[in-house]
Protein backbone atom coordinates (compact mmCIF):
# COMPACT_ATOMS: atom_id res chain seq x y z
CA UNK A 1 0.00 0.00 0.00
CA UNK A 2 2.86 2.37 0.82
CA UNK A 3 4.40 1.73 -2.62
CA UNK A 4 1.11 2.63 -4.31
CA UNK A 5 0.80 5.85 -2.28
CA UNK A 6 4.39 6.81 -3.11
CA UNK A 7 3.88 6.16 -6.83
CA UNK A 8 0.60 8.09 -6.80
CA UNK A 9 2.24 11.03 -5.03
CA UNK A 10 5.16 10.95 -7.45
CA UNK A 11 2.87 10.92 -10.50
CA UNK A 12 0.75 13.73 -9.07
CA UNK A 13 3.89 15.78 -8.40
CA UNK A 14 5.14 15.28 -11.97
CA UNK A 15 1.73 16.28 -13.34
CA UNK A 16 1.68 19.47 -11.24
CA UNK A 17 5.23 20.36 -12.35
CA UNK A 18 4.33 19.77 -16.00
CA UNK A 19 1.21 21.95 -15.79
CA UNK A 20 3.14 24.69 -13.97
CA UNK A 21 5.90 24.61 -16.60
CA UNK A 22 3.35 24.86 -19.42
CA UNK A 23 1.55 27.76 -17.72
CA UNK A 24 4.71 29.85 -17.96
CA UNK A 25 5.83 28.50 -21.32
CA UNK A 26 5.62 31.81 -23.20
CA UNK A 27 6.27 34.40 -20.49
CA UNK A 28 9.95 34.43 -21.47
CA UNK A 29 8.98 36.37 -24.60
CA UNK A 30 7.26 39.30 -22.88
CA UNK A 31 7.05 40.61 -19.32
CA UNK A 32 4.92 43.18 -17.52
CA UNK A 33 8.04 45.38 -17.26
CA UNK A 34 8.53 45.18 -21.06
CA UNK A 35 4.93 46.21 -21.69
CA UNK A 36 5.11 49.05 -19.17
CA UNK A 37 8.30 50.35 -20.77
CA UNK A 38 6.93 50.17 -24.32
CA UNK A 39 3.52 51.67 -23.51
CA UNK A 40 4.14 54.03 -20.61
CA UNK A 41 1.31 52.38 -18.66
CA UNK A 42 1.82 52.04 -14.91
CA UNK A 43 1.00 49.18 -12.53
CA UNK A 44 1.09 46.62 -15.34
CA UNK A 45 0.54 43.04 -14.25
CA UNK A 46 0.70 39.85 -16.29
CA UNK A 47 -1.01 36.48 -16.01
CA UNK A 48 0.46 33.56 -17.95
CA UNK A 49 -1.67 30.62 -19.06
CA UNK A 50 -0.64 27.68 -21.22
CA UNK A 51 -0.84 29.63 -24.50
CA UNK A 52 -1.78 33.19 -23.56
CA UNK A 53 -0.40 36.16 -21.67
CA UNK A 54 -2.87 38.74 -20.36
CA UNK A 55 -1.90 42.23 -19.25
CA UNK A 56 -3.75 44.63 -17.00
CA UNK A 57 -3.10 48.15 -15.84
CA UNK A 58 -4.78 48.36 -12.50
CA UNK A 59 -8.10 46.59 -12.99
CA UNK A 60 -8.25 47.17 -16.77
CA UNK A 61 -7.44 44.37 -19.22
CA UNK A 62 -5.72 46.05 -22.15
CA UNK A 63 -3.70 43.39 -23.98
CA UNK A 64 -3.69 39.67 -24.67
CA UNK A 65 -0.92 37.82 -26.45
CA UNK A 66 -1.80 34.34 -27.70
CA UNK A 67 0.81 31.86 -28.94
CA UNK A 68 -0.31 29.23 -31.43
CA UNK A 69 1.96 26.40 -32.54
CA UNK A 70 1.10 24.85 -35.85
CA UNK A 71 2.25 21.62 -37.44
CA UNK A 72 1.21 22.40 -41.01
CA UNK A 73 2.75 25.45 -42.75
CA UNK A 74 -0.64 26.14 -44.35
CA UNK A 75 -2.23 26.87 -40.96
CA UNK A 76 -0.95 30.46 -40.75
CA UNK A 77 -1.90 31.15 -44.37
CA UNK A 78 -5.38 29.77 -43.73
CA UNK A 79 -5.73 31.98 -40.64
CA UNK A 80 -4.65 35.02 -42.65
CA UNK A 81 -7.18 34.26 -45.39
CA UNK A 82 -9.95 33.80 -42.83
CA UNK A 83 -9.13 37.09 -41.10
CA UNK A 84 -9.05 38.85 -44.50
CA UNK A 85 -12.57 37.64 -45.30
CA UNK A 86 -13.98 39.13 -42.07
CA UNK A 87 -12.38 42.54 -42.33
CA UNK A 88 -9.45 44.49 -43.67
CA UNK A 89 -5.84 43.49 -43.10
CA UNK A 90 -2.72 45.64 -43.39
CA UNK A 91 0.64 44.04 -44.07
CA UNK A 92 3.40 45.02 -41.59
CA UNK A 93 7.04 44.87 -42.66
CA UNK A 94 9.99 44.18 -40.37
CA UNK A 95 8.31 41.98 -37.76
CA UNK A 96 8.91 38.23 -37.83
CA UNK A 97 8.63 36.30 -41.10
CA UNK A 98 5.20 37.78 -41.77
CA UNK A 99 2.98 40.16 -39.86
CA UNK A 100 -0.28 41.99 -40.43
CA UNK A 101 -2.77 44.06 -38.49
CA UNK A 102 -6.49 43.53 -38.70
CA UNK A 103 -9.84 44.88 -37.69
CA UNK A 104 -12.82 42.75 -36.76
CA UNK A 105 -15.94 42.54 -38.86
CA UNK A 106 -17.78 45.85 -38.79
CA UNK A 107 -14.83 47.84 -37.47
CA UNK A 108 -12.50 50.10 -39.38
CA UNK A 109 -9.99 50.21 -36.50
CA UNK A 110 -7.10 47.74 -36.48
CA UNK A 111 -6.66 46.34 -33.00
CA UNK A 112 -5.11 42.95 -33.75
CA UNK A 113 -1.61 42.04 -34.92
CA UNK A 114 -0.67 38.59 -36.16
CA UNK A 115 3.02 37.63 -36.35
CA UNK A 116 4.48 34.45 -37.83
CA UNK A 117 7.93 33.17 -37.01
CA UNK A 118 8.97 29.55 -37.37
CA UNK A 119 6.16 27.20 -36.41
CA UNK A 120 4.45 29.78 -34.19
CA UNK A 121 2.10 32.59 -34.81
CA UNK A 122 1.36 35.16 -32.17
CA UNK A 123 -1.84 37.19 -31.94
CA UNK A 124 -1.77 40.48 -30.04
CA UNK A 125 -5.16 41.94 -29.16
CA UNK A 126 -5.66 45.50 -27.93
CA UNK A 127 -8.85 46.36 -26.04
CA UNK A 128 -11.27 49.25 -26.08
CA UNK A 129 -11.32 51.52 -23.04
CA UNK A 130 -14.80 52.19 -21.65
CA UNK A 131 -13.45 55.41 -20.10
CA UNK A 132 -12.26 56.69 -23.47
CA UNK A 133 -15.52 55.73 -25.15
CA UNK A 134 -17.50 57.50 -22.39
CA UNK A 135 -15.29 60.55 -22.87
CA UNK A 136 -16.38 60.73 -26.51
CA UNK A 137 -13.17 59.47 -28.12
CA UNK A 138 -13.59 58.08 -31.63
CA UNK A 139 -11.97 55.31 -33.67
CA UNK A 140 -8.46 54.25 -32.64
CA UNK A 141 -8.49 56.78 -29.77
CA UNK A 142 -10.89 54.42 -27.97
CA UNK A 143 -8.17 51.75 -27.65
CA UNK A 144 -5.72 51.46 -24.78
CA UNK A 145 -2.70 51.20 -27.08
CA UNK A 146 -1.66 52.91 -30.28
CA UNK A 147 -0.78 50.81 -33.31
CA UNK A 148 2.85 51.91 -32.89
CA UNK A 149 2.86 50.57 -29.32
CA UNK A 150 1.28 47.30 -30.44
CA UNK A 151 3.88 46.97 -33.22
CA UNK A 152 6.72 47.65 -30.76
CA UNK A 153 5.43 44.85 -28.51
CA UNK A 154 5.07 42.50 -31.51
CA UNK A 155 8.60 43.35 -32.66
CA UNK A 156 10.04 42.59 -29.22
CA UNK A 157 8.27 39.23 -29.06
CA UNK A 158 9.38 38.30 -32.60
CA UNK A 159 12.99 39.15 -31.74
CA UNK A 160 12.89 36.56 -28.95
CA UNK A 161 11.12 33.74 -30.83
Amino acid sequence: MKKLSFVSALLLGLFVLTVAAQAGMYDKYLSAADVSKLTGLQAVTMKADASELTFRSGKHLFLTVRFTKFTKPQAYTDTKKTVATTGKITQIKGIGEDAFSAAALGSDVDYLIYVKKGNLYVTLTDFYSSERISAGKKGADQLYLTMDQLKAIAKLIASKL
